[in-house]
């Protein structure tokens, strides 16, 4: 299935790499190696996430591998998976998808 990675996503992620970074480069590199990984999971099976109650409705998460408090959330469709958010949960990401998680 085609993956469309929306533009804040690539924010988020170096962000949260940087922060990874600033205490351990190695973690840093394994995060943004396990995300790819992840995002390659989804887009060969979009439908393994939590399910989560947004207004957008269908929006799943899905933890990136090895980092359980960094979760990518993404919305399948019939033809794509969009990634619409990576982050370190806070509510800040919920209130962008617009809901409760």
């Amino acid at each position: 299935m085609k993956l469309i990675v929306k533009s804040p996503v690539w924010d988020d992620l170096r962000e949260i790499g940087q922060r990874i970074a600033t205490d351990n480069p190695g973690a840093a590199e394994r995060f943004f190696a396990a995300t790819r990984g992840a995002f390659d999971l989804l887009a060969r099976h979009p439908g393994i996430g939590r399910l989560r109650s947004f207004s957008l409705a269908g929006v799943r998460s899905w933890a990136v591998p090895g980092f359980p408090n960094h979760l990518i959330f993404y919305l399948p469709t019939q033809v794509e998976v969009q990634i619409l958010c990576g982050a370190a949960w806070r509510p800040r990401f919920a209130e962008r998808l617009g809901g409760a998680a």
